[in-house]
């Protein structure tokens, strides 16, 4: 779970897409490596992919 500064319109976005997941709910994800910047760029690339998380951070 991401524990830093959100942004909730990428949320509500996010959520929109992918039937009300969040996306830092992924386990497997170690979101704790990743600055705001990072996150945020990913969360708008799942957006403009329309993948979930899991698909984009590699």
């Amino acid at each position: 779970m991401w524990k830093g500064k959100v942004t909730e319109e990428l949320y509500i976005k996010y959520a929109e897409l992918f039937d009300g997941m969040y996306p830092d709910e992924f386990d497997d994800i170690a979101y704790y490596a990743m600055d705001y910047d990072e996150f945020v760029g990913y969360i708008k690339e799942c957006i403009k992919q329309k993948k979930e998380m899991d698909e984009i951070v590699i």
